[in-house]
C-alpha cells in the first residue's frame, strides 16, 4: 500500500490533513521525541479511513 494510507499521529492527534494544518512528520525534530509506535495492517476501525496500512505515533519527550 501507498503511504496515503498510513495515518500519521503526533501524540494520538493526526499530524496533517483536515483541520491539523500543514504540519508534516519531517518538520518534527527527533531529539523532541520519546518514541515511535508503528502499527502494522489494517487499523481503520480504531483509527479511521486514513488507517488502511497502518499507523505511526510520534510520541514527544513532553506533550
Amino acid at each position: 500500500m501507498r503511504g496515503r494510507y498510513t495515518q500519521i499521529l503526533s501524540d494520538g492527534l493526526p499530524l496533517y490533513g483536515g483541520q491539523a494544518g500543514a504540519l508534516g512528520p519531517l518538520q518534527v525534530p527527533p531529539m523532541d521525541l520519546a518514541q515511535v509506535e508503528v502499527i502494522k495492517g489494517a487499523a481503520s476501525a480504531l483509527y479511521g479511513s486514513t488507517a488502511l496500512g497502518g499507523v505511526v505515533n510520534l510520541i514527544s519527550r513532553r506533550p
